[in-house]
């Protein structure tokens, strides 16, 4: 590689359409996947920039100033299918402004798509597959040393006019052999969480595993891991939690794992470190990895909130999409956290290949009857590397081109039923948040919080209008 100022400047696209009208209330948390690259990469005595341009909220002539003035060698850039497009227009401005950079796309969307982006995009110059730390080392080992990249594990690359996969990396076994990501690259005072949780300052994530073993159909982990989970030491865990604790004054974490209670065992182990360090903590769970011993133990330790994957309350449907949980599951888990005064948020969603519309009023019924503290009413995405992407593909259930994708969750659907349509779908979404969230017994819940705790009326205060803006908001696709 030729000279520059720095070696690698790994890039988070910024926030031009994704969740335009959500950003308000929408979580941003730091971007651990680019951070621990980044460790790893300065362990190895590269100089290496983070540019998180989503929480900085940057604009495309910023972000082109910012490649310019540093003049990186390898430009990496990570995305999802939402933020892919941005992620693109990354790829160019660094072409533009340094000529003979490389550019190497990760995350799950290129994952998932590696030869379609490669074909597509000649501003992309290699996508780094799956979990792609040592891939990205070794590959900015031989791009500095003028070797070709057809010996780095993990990557597909164009060559000439062929597009070359090179030999697969084998996952990571040994987690803790990492070292912490470099959270001093990054803006940390600008991370918050979901308004659907409580809020201490400062705050932080932390990745204590990889991968699920589960094989929900929507779901894009298998692309990324694969169905192997792999697991941080407890100690190793709360190695890390200290540091941030001492460095940063963090006081409030969320675990960002698939599954964070899917071992009971270790479980147990980060809460008796937890409860010695007086903070507040929340992680995702699944409604049949909690049982009583369990959430006891979690909240004695500063657990204040669960998110659960609910996704239907249609029996059937929960078995159409492999979920493998029961409504009795769900109610038991909400249950639980209830009487633990652990505040809950349920995920469900509607669109469902195979999902009928009496599925769809079964599901929002079911919303109400658990009467999580917040929900998230999602409609269908394929994403690329899901079963339901392949599904919808052959099925030509896809309406929207996959790089198109900006807000398919909630007002903009990608996918058409054959008995259900997009505007039907639209429908739907707008029922359900409107029957759980202007609920006159979730309303007084919320106004009561807010009178008591400034914390909660600042919440409130925040994501009220973007709230209606979604809900009562009458763009057409």
């Amino acid at each position: 590689m030729e000279e520059g100022k720095i070696d690698v400047l790994l890039l988070v696209p910024p926030c031009i359409e994704l969740y335009r009208d959500m950003r308000e209330g929408s979580p941003i948390y730091p971007p651990l996947g680019i951070a621990y690259i980044a460790a790893l990469l300065e362990k190895n005595k590269f100089k290496v920039k983070i540019i998180d341009a989503f929480v900085l909220n940057m604009q495309w002539p910023q972000i082109e100033e910012a490649i310019r003035e540093e003049k990186p060698k390898l430009v990496g850039v990570t995305s999802t299918t939402s933020t892919f497009r941005e992620a693109l227009q990354i790829a160019r401005i660094a072409k533009k402004v340094v000529p003979n950079v490389k550019v190497i796309a990760g995350g799950v969307h290129a994952t998932a798509l590696p030869k379609f982006t490669l074909e597509r995009h000649p501003e992309i110059d290699a996508v780094a597959i799956g979990e792609s730390d040592f891939t990205m080392l070794e590959a900015v080992k031989a791009l500095s040393r003028g070797k070709s990249l057809e010996d780095v594990k993990g990557l597909v690359f164009r060559q000439g006019k062929k597009i070359v996969f090179t030999e697969p990396r084998p996952r990571i076994t040994d987690l803790d052999r990492l070292p912490f990501p470099a959270r001093h690259l990054l803006p940390n005072e600008k991370y918050r969480p979901s308004s659907k949780t409580p809020i201490k300052f400062p705050f932080t994530t932390v990745m204590t595993s990889r991968g699920c073993p589960n094989d929900c159909v929507f779901c894009a982990s298998k692309a990324m891991w694969g169905r192997t989970l792999v697991q941080r030491s407890a100690e190793n865990v709360l190695q890390e939690i200290r540091q941030v604790v001492k460095n940063y004054g963090v006081k409030q974490i969320i675990f960002t794992d698939d599954t964070f209670t899917i071992n009971k065992q270790r479980l147990i182990q980060l809460c008796d470190g937890l409860a010695e360090l007086d903070l507040m903590w929340g992680c995702s769970s699944r409604v049949n990895t909690i049982d009583e011993e369990a959430i006891k133990k979690m909240k004695e330790s500063g657990c204040a909130w669960l998110e659960f994957g609910v996704e239907s309350g249609s029996s059937r449907v929960l078995k159409l999409i492999k979920k493998n949980i029961t409504l009795e599951q769900a109610r038991n888990a909400i249950r639980l956290a209830k009487k633990y005064k652990v505040q809950t948020s349920t995920a469900f969603m509607i669109g469902n290949i195979g999902e009928t519309k009496e599925d769809i009023e079964k599901t929002i019924a079911f919303m109400k009857e658990l009467d999580s503290d917040y929900v998230q009413l999602s409609i269908l995405s394929p994403y690329p590397g899901t079963e339901s992407y392949e599904i919808a593909m052959k099925k030509g259930y896809l309406k929207t081109d996959v790089e198109s994708y900006t807000q398919p969750k909630y007002t903009d659907p990608v996918i058409a039923l054959p008995n259900i349509t997009r505007e039907e779908l639209k429908a739907y979404w707008k029922k359900g948040m409107i029957q759980f969230y202007l609920r006159p017994r979730f309303v007084l819940r919320m106004l009561k919080r807010a009178l008591t705790d400034k914390e909660e009326l600042k919440k409130l205060l925040r994501t009220v209008k973007p709230f209606l803006v979604m809900v009562f908001s009458e763009k057409k696709n």
